[in-house]
């Protein structure tokens, strides 16, 4: 009796294992410390159903010479795909990008990037989401499916774009929106 409770109490705790979202298991506390280090303000990344992370960066201003960044805008890159593979390497040499999750192998669906500086995007719609203008652009041309979408915070932008698919839909890319707007207004 005693081993069945162990074997069951361990398969258990692998099952609450597999079963945790990766957003905690992505965005530690040490990961989220550097994202506000780098653009000043906390964000909050939701889940996106069926769809991993593949990667986030840090970019930093194009430097004029050696040490002589151009400007402040920073920006937070967050890539998702629906399947991940082996982790790939990274080049060290590119100053203006650091990795600080990933990447990993496979296609980037849905990338979410976040600026210190406000965003606008030329010949665009708008939409109101709980409050917040978000501006918006979808294209469709040569079997592709695009959404771009884009909203201003107190301290800087949200830019969204997704690769729309039978597996990813607009009516998905609008509700991963508003979660975003949500959490971040």
């Amino acid at each position: 009796m005693s081993k069945s409770i162990k074997f069951f109490g361990i398969f258990m705790l692998f099952v609450l294992i597999a079963c945790s979202n990766q957003s905690e298991a992505v965005f530690t506390d040490d990961i989220q410390t550097k994202i506000k280090d780098h653009i000043g303000f906390d964000v909050s990344f939701p889940d996106i159903d069926n769809y991993k992370v593949n990667n986030i960066s840090l970019e930093y201003p194009p430097e004029i010479n050696p040490g002589e960044p151009n400007g402040d805008r920073h920006v937070v890159l967050v890539s998702y795909a629906g399947e991940l593979g082996e982790k790939l390497e990274t080049k060290h040499d590119e100053q203006q990008q650091e990795y600080i999750y990933g990447p990993y192998e496979g296609k980037p669906n849905i990338n979410v990037s976040v600026s210190n500086f406000k965003n606008s995007m030329n010949n665009s719609k708008v939409r109101d989401m709980n409050g917040v203008t978000v501006e918006y652009i979808e294209k469709k041309q040569n079997n592709n499916h695009i959404l771009s979408s884009s909203f201003n915070v107190k301290n800087g932008s949200f830019q969204m774009n997704f690769h729309l698919d039978e597996n990813f839909k607009i009516n998905d890319a609008w509700n991963y929106v508003e979660k975003i707007v949500k959490e971040n207004k």
